[in-house]
């Protein structure tokens, strides 16, 4: 809410209520121009103190009784100042702002709309799927590693506040869980899990990755990426009965690249070499590099990360190399937000193959603009 000419002056030191010492010559008082209230009234205020200033949503609780509902911006790092002594100004005005809510926890969490809210924008990634652990087998058979997991969409979309409820659940996707590895004869690994989606009650969501497929004596298959409306997750490598993998592919826009299969041996009994994950958002300011590739008993590596509580796809795992004599290696997990993971190695009869790993959880970011 807004009206003109008001200001008023105040004392009041502290982070809580301010008292309102009456109107500045030729202006209004808060409690002439909007009446007390509860927060269904609210205006957007300004404390003007000098080195100390504030902006935020307010209503009046008594004629002199400012609340100091919600701090948009301060000079307290965007929290609530904690005002010295002295005289502040206090008047009404125009000013926008927005609040930021981040969601990285997985499963379900509330978002509550605010008071005096005009617009509401989501971005969400949805998780990145888990990869394939290696098949353990006999010499002279085809022996494939795991295959890697999908990366998670990406998705956005504002809305103006008002068709939206006073409460919506904000579900953040789990990352998918490993596959394990072959420990007895001739077995196939296990089978990534799904990443979850992320999602903003029913509005909007960001697609988790699939799962990729158990190492077995016939080909594995790379999970697929998820879906969003801002970007695609990356597919997982899979893993041919020639033993060769291919590498996780890249996300289009801000979505998550998928992990790279595990090697396998062929009916030849030569142990084919790891593959690298695929990239990460290619929205990022600069390219999220997918992880590397197991080689010999060096172990894979996870790719590179979104910076913390950044709404973007992270890289996809490196895949796993296999074995002719020893155990296969493992693969990579899937990095922040939403990357797939890389698949485990197959591996020769009396030997492990390498396990799977797990896919990256998603985040969501609700933005409340006023």
């Amino acid at each position: 809410m807004y009206a003109a000419h008001v200001k008023e002056t105040a004392t009041t030191t502290g982070t809580g209520n301010f008292t309102l010492a009456g109107a500045v010559t030729n202006f209004i008082t808060f409690n002439t121009a909007f009446g007390t209230g509860s927060t269904t009234n609210q205006f957007i205020y300004v404390i003007d103190g000098g080195s100390e200033w504030e902006v935020g949503m307010g209503h009046i609780s008594a004629s002199t009784t400012l609340v100091r509902d919600t701090v948009i911006a301060s000079s307290n790092s965007n929290a609530a100042v904690n005002f010295s002594a002295g005289t502040k100004t206090v008047f009404n005005s125009w000013a926008r702002g927005a609040i930021v809510d981040t969601y990285t926890s997985t499963g379900a969490s509330t978002w509550t709309k605010r008071p005096g809210a005009l617009a509401v924008t989501a971005i969400l990634i949805g998780a990145g799927g888990g990869s394939g652990g290696g098949r353990e087998g006999a010499s002279a058979s085809a022996r494939c590693g795991g295959a890697g997991g999908g990366g998670g969409g990406a998705s956005m979309y504002t809305w103006p506040a008002s068709l939206l409820g006073g409460t919506e659940t904000v579900t953040v996707g789990t990352g998918g869980t490993a596959g394990g590895n072959a420990s007895a004869n001739s077995t196939d690994g296990g089978a990534g899990g799904d990443g979850g989606d992320t999602t903003f009650g029913n509005w909007l969501k960001g697609g988790g990755g699939k799962g990729g497929t158990a190492g077995k004596a016939t080909a594995s298959t790379g999970g697929a990426g998820g879906v969003g409306n801002i970007g695609t997750g990356g597919s997982g490598g899979g893993c041919a009965t020639t033993g060769v993998a291919t590498a996780g592919s890249a996300g289009s826009g801000m979505g998550g690249g998928g992990g790279g299969a595990g090697s396998g041996i062929p009916t030849g009994n030569t142990a084919q070499a790891g593959v690298g994950g695929g990239q990460g958002s290619q929205a990022h300011g600069s390219t999220l590099s997918g992880g590397s590739a197991g080689t010999g008993s060096t172990a894979p590596t996870s790719g590179s990360a979104a910076a913390t509580n950044e709404p973007t796809g992270g890289a996809g795992g490196g895949g796993g190399a296999a074995s002719g004599s020893g155990s296969g290696l493992g693969g990579a997990a899937g990095s922040l937000y939403g990357g797939g993971a890389g698949g485990g190695a197959a591996t020769l009869n009396g030997t492990n193959s390498g396990a799977g790993a797990a896919g990256a959880n998603g985040i969501a970011v609700v933005i409340t603009s006023f």
